[in-house]
């Protein structure tokens, strides 16, 4: 096992990442003006999130000798990065009709019933970093 001090800045490192991929995600989401319902709603898994990386943050900060960062947690912060950025980039991608972050109709119609699974995936993935970020927490005081 590395020494503390550089597993701690490896973890502050994967946690700022998951931190930057989620407000990416948010700030696309805020700036599509008539977006579909399917895709604000995407907004409620990030608000639950984001107090969660917050209180993460804050709790190696303080370095509370409870926090078990394992590869899980790692994984999850992993990953919750790659798929905030992964799908930031796809809505930019599914708005190439729209103009000025007005969602264009065509876009609307695509986003709104074609792209129904790749919003719930990304949901369930939110979900489950919450999850496991939160039990950590908890586990930690």
């Amino acid at each position: 096992m590395g020494d503390p001090l550089s597993v701690t800045a490896s973890v502050v490192g994967i946690v700022a990442a998951a931190v930057q991929g989620v407000q990416l995600l948010s700030n696309t989401i805020e700036r599509i003006r008539n977006a579909p319902e399917a895709v604000r709603n995407i907004q409620d898994e990030i608000q639950q999130l984001k107090p969660i990386l917050t209180q993460l943050e804050s709790a190696i900060d303080e370095g509370r000798s409870g926090l078990i960062l394992d590869s899980e947690i790692k994984i999850a912060l992993e990953n919750c990065h790659r798929v905030c950025t992964k799908f930031s980039e796809s809505l930019n991608h599914w708005m190439r009709h729209s103009i000025d972050h007005q969602m264009s109709m065509i876009d609307s119609a695509k986003i709104g019933i074609l792209r129904q699974d790749q919003i719930r995936t990304l949901k369930e993935q939110l979900n489950g970093c919450t999850k496991i970020l939160n039990v950590t927490l908890n586990t930690a005081n």
